[in-house]
């Protein structure tokens, strides 16, 4: 059997890392809209539009060198 302050606990702190881009900015927490809805954590230094990565709870920014680049022609 699961105890439910376990499940709740994996629920919140996903172990794996989510990509997404920055919706709201308050204070030092940050909307990070990803794949898998709207997620609210802790962030520094980023603006709306910004492309992160969220960790335990945790924002960090993308580096621009791995952000892909979409061409019109």
């Amino acid at each position: 059997m699961s105890h439910p302050v376990h499940d709740l606990r994996h629920l919140i702190a996903s172990k794996r890392s989510v990509s997404g881009r920055v919706v709201a900015v308050t204070g030092g927490m940050v909307r990070v809209a990803t794949a898998r809805g709207v997620v609210q954590v802790m962030g520094r230094d980023l603006a709306v539009g910004d492309r992160v990565l969220v960790e335990n709870g945790i924002t960090r920014p993308v580096s621009q060198s791995t952000q892909q680049v979409t061409h019109k022609v």
